[in-house]
């Protein structure tokens, strides 16, 4: 596996920023181990790997059925 940057933000303004500064150099992980088995195989390469699972309020999908 190709070596990578982990950036944590902590918030999704920070995030936000992270990505557009990196652009397609950069992917996000939300928990999941897909991503990282997919680089360890090779079939992904990245530079920056930025982590959204400390941010806070993106640990929930909530639906409202008013909107």
């Amino acid at each position: 596996m190709r070596r990578f940057r982990l950036h944590e933000p902590a918030s999704v303004q920070e995030a936000s920023q992270l990505l557009d500064q990196y652009g397609d150099a950069a992917r996000i992980k939300g928990g999941g181990t897909e991503l990282l088995v997919l680089m360890k195989m090779g079939l992904l390469h990245c530079e920056h790997l930025v982590n959204l699972k400390s941010v806070p309020g993106l640990d929930t999908i909530r639906y409202d059925e008013a909107t």
